[in-house]
């Protein structure tokens, strides 16, 4: 992986840290941020030694949006996560450690879990700068009340931590003091299940939303079926008879 100048990677107990480095500019992120993290995505989906990924941001933000000062092109911008087009199937928390705006806020929403300090904060602001969002308007209708959204879009609404609790967008609020702690604590959590279960899971997850509901069976059905002839499926059975912890070998 190159050298890496925006975001701070590192990996500890099988957790991959993934912080946006930029808190002079509330971590706002520019096209190289974007460069960086398409690096980390595919280390991220290709490193046995990673069962679980975090992403946070340095400072005082979680992630402002596109630097409105670095844009160069409008029209396009290089392929990100929470554009959807890249897909990973090892989990992914977002610790929400302040303001997610703009493309911020949907970098959020690309994360599978969410956990929020008490200190963030959501919202759309583009409108009122002349541009618009090109994931925001994917994104929340999918996860909170329409009417909910077409506001937040369409206003420019900033919405507390709080208020994202109540609408469905994270999935907990802690003081700020306890995010990392909260956030390590529920990705151990899932590092102690079998990896092969875990990876299987999202990707029916994901796959689901995009079909019909008996098709999201078939491919759930599939894929179950790939996951009995791995060597953990077999070892969860063999543990829970022999009443002891499981090995994981993820194959």
């Amino acid at each position: 992986m190159q050298d890496l100048k925006e975001v701070k990677f590192e990996i500890r107990d099988r957790i991959a840290w993934i912080t946006l480095n930029r808190p002079q500019k509330l971590n706002s992120y520019t096209d190289h941020t974007l460069v960086e993290l398409i690096e980390i995505w595919k280390e991220v989906d290709q490193n046995p030694e990673i069962l679980v990924a975090i992403i946070t941001g340095e400072g005082r933000a979680f992630c402002a949006g596109h630097d409105m000062g670095e844009l160069k092109d409008l029209n396009e911008e290089p392929p990100s996560l929470h554009y959807r087009t890249i897909e990973i199937y090892k989990p992914l928390i977002a610790a929400v450690n302040g303001a997610a705006l703009g493309g911020g806020a949907s970098l959020a929403w690309a994360a599978d879990i969410r956990i929020a300090s008490e200190n963030a904060s959501f919202g759309y602001p583009q409108p009122a700068k002349g541009v618009m969002s090109v994931g925001g308007h994917n994104w929340l209708p999918r996860m909170t009340f329409r009417g909910k959204a077409f506001a937040m879009m369409l206003t420019g609404e900033i919405i507390d931590a709080k208020e994202a609790y109540r609408v469905g967008l994270v999935e907990k609020v802690v003081p700020h003091d306890q995010l990392v702690a909260e956030t390590e604590k529920m990705a151990k959590r899932i590092c102690a299940n079998a990896p092969l279960a875990v990876r299987y899971t999202k990707e029916a997850l994901l796959r689901a939303e995009r079909v019909p509901f008996n098709e999201g069976i078939r491919l759930a059905n599939m894929l179950f079926a790939r996951l009995l002839a791995t060597e953990d499926a077999k070892e969860g059975v063999k543990s829970f008879q022999e009443k002891r912890a499981p090995v994981w070998k993820a194959r």
